[in-house]
């Protein structure tokens, strides 16, 4: 079941971008390879939107009904050519040259890959902070085929659904419907979504500048440097990887307008999944609107044609936010803050120096490494210097000059500690690390373009590639490959691997104490239900039969009690409650912190 998951994510998703395409009649006449991928980054896009409209015509979030509305269109269109005998070449529009640098890609993407799956199962838990919540909405959404909650209860456990996007979270629960494993899933499919971005970047460059090997060095640049996104689930990965997809369609309108409105569809989700990131993705596209405007204004308008319909579209979520809840419940979930300091971007106010750009480090954070790597800073300021000296004689490349123009602010915004406002200066690297992917890119571009000998341009780049992925490869595998501690109280966290090594996968499980993890560690919880969610807090006056009554009704396999009931009792209170639920329960594991027990039945 786990490679049907697997499975269902990619066809689901392919399926979902080709009808948005036959739906909103584009021509895509580019090789076999790229109508496969780049549909999937756009159906990722159009998932956030397809999701609004069925939640609010009260169809269900199920995987099932997702499935059959994305074939509706592709099965048309087989039955079409198979009636009509017409054939379809699979190496059609594909070069020797764009074969072997696919290749390339692939392998990037496989090593990407394989850090980021080794990393996440480096241990049984879940990183600290987000992904345990996400854990929750996921199984939440999964079981009840709705985003949706009441407006009394939307905090808490439920803090990452509305009014707040819940569109990761939906995205995670249709493969989870069929592998109902949340630690498994959002471990595995946000190593996989954040991976696709090198596919997507690959295809965006080659687009851009019609040189694959182009597409190819910015994938690299990408795969390796540590300061791009991490194994971290939070939504805002998420959000990040549609840049990809919203950037590709927009450079399509130029040799096709109707590509605007994919462009408009691939922005409604950029400005829907997270609100940070969307703050940042309405910066990189009116940068280069503004570019566009100035020096080509003949194709200006399209480009401010897809922005004003992608924030229309990104309305149909956020208006009724603003309407079905009050402004201390939106603002208890948003980041209107995000300019006061009053956000916390797990920065700790730090103000970074020379070193922390230049220097890729092998111990950081989790949620955001910072630093390029030494190659990768030393190509970024030969292209600074290339740009500055030549400044008059560049080209008119549009894409360079936004990467140049956001790069300045995005840098800017690292920097924020230091400045009265601040704008989660820590969060901003990834979104530096791509706009130093694309200047490196361009600067690379450059000083190929001068050499003609091709034997002197292959060992150029053999050299300029083993430098970068000495200087900034191994850090980020050591960072994404590190034991990072747990959040859960009491350092109960390793006792509970227990749970994940012994115990079926989506088991029944209560913990009474720590309500919020056993979904997180693969277990079955139902956070929705307001009877168990009213302990430990209940717990000083509960009896053992009041909680195995509540857990037989249930119909819950185990509990367990553990430190973190000591917030709401004390130690020998707490020993009294383990010893009276064991008359009536079997104890299968314990340790000092922690005991489980199993009902009978």
């Amino acid at each position: 079941m786990k490679w049907l998951a697997v499975l269902f994510f990619f066809v689901f998703s392919f399926l979902l971008g080709y009808s948005l395409l036959r739906i909103l009649k584009v021509k895509y006449e580019t090789s076999i390879i790229e109508r496969i991928v780049m549909p999937i980054g756009f159906g990722l896009a159009t998932l956030p939107l397809f999701s609004v409209v069925m939640n609010y015509v009260w169809i269900p979030l199920d995987y099932r009904i997702f499935l059959v509305l994305s074939l509706i269109i592709p099965v048309y269109d087989v039955f079409y050519f198979m009636k009509n005998k017409q054939k379809i070449s699979f190496f059609q529009n594909i070069s020797k040259k764009e074969m072997i640098c696919f290749v390339f890609v692939i392998l990037f993407f496989a090593w990407h890959l394989n850090l980021f799956v080794k990393g996440s199962f480096t241990y049984d838990y879940l990183e600290d902070g987000d992904p345990w919540i996400h854990a929750n909405i996921v199984q939440y959404i999964s079981t009840e085929k709705t985003y949706a909650v009441e407006k009394e209860h939307n905090m808490g456990l439920f803090k990452y659904t509305e009014p707040y996007p819940p569109f990761l979270d939906v995205l995670y629960s249709q493969p989870h419907q069929i592998y109902p494993n949340a630690n498994w899933i959002l471990k595995i499919f946000n190593s996989l979504l954040i991976s696709l971005s090198i596919f997507f970047i690959y295809f965006l460059v080659k687009q851009y500048t019609r040189k694959p090997e182009l597409g190819v060095a910015a994938a690299f640049l990408l795969t390796v440097i540590p300061s791009y996104l991490s194994h971290f689930i939070f939504s805002a990965a998420y959000a990040t990887v549609m840049f990809f997809p919203a950037l590709y369609a927009m450079i399509k309108t130029e040799e096709s307008p109707e590509w605007w409105k994919v462009a408009a569809v691939c922005y409604s989700a950029a400005l829907m999944i997270q609100p940070i990131t969307a703050a940042l993705f309405l910066m990189l596209i009116g940068i280069y609107w503004g570019v566009t405007f100035l020096w080509q204004k003949d194709k200006h308008k399209v480009l401010f044609k897809a922005m004003i319909v992608g924030l229309l579209l990104s309305q149909l979520f956020w208006i009724p936010m603003f309407i079905k809840f009050d402004y201390q419940q939106i603002t208890a979930k948003m980041p209107f803050g995000m300019f006061s300091k009053e956000v916390d971007d797990s920065s700790g106010g730090i103000i970074y120096g020379l070193r922390d750009y230049m220097l890729a480090h092998s111990a950081d954070k989790i949620d955001q490494a910072t630093g390029f790597g030494i190659a990768i800073f030393f190509m970024l300021t030969i292209s600074l210097i290339i740009f500055l000296v030549n400044f008059k004689k560049l080209p008119k490349n549009r894409l360079l000059f936004t990467a140049l123009i956001y790069g300045f602010f995005v840098f800017l915004g690292t920097e924020s500690n230091a400045l009265p406002y601040s704008f989660v200066p820590h969060r901003l690297w990834t979104y530096l690390a791509i706009a130093v992917v694309l200047m490196c890119t361009f600067g690379l571009q450059i000083v190929t373009n001068s050499i003609r000998d091709k034997r002197i341009l292959y060992v150029t780049f053999l050299i300029i590639g083993i430098a970068v992925f000495y200087t900034s490869a191994p850090a980020k595998e050591a960072v994404q490959t590190a034991v990072w501690p747990s959040e859960m109280l009491y350092d109960s966290s390793p006792d509970y691997a227990w749970v994940v090594k012994n115990l079926p996968e989506n088991t029944p499980f209560w913990a009474i104490c720590s309500f919020k993890y056993p979904n997180g560690l693969g277990m079955f919880t139902p956070i929705w239900d307001e009877e168990l969610q009213q302990y430990p807090g209940a717990l000083p006056n509960a009896t053992a039969s009041q909680i195995l009554e509540i857990a037989q009704r249930k119909g819950i396999k185990y509990i367990s009690l553990d430190g973190a009931c000591l917030r709401t009792i004390n130690e020998t209170q707490l020993q009294q409650m383990g010893t009276e639920l064991l008359t009536k329960t079997k104890l299968v594991y314990s340790t000092n912190s922690l005991y489980i027990m199993e009902l009978q039945a």
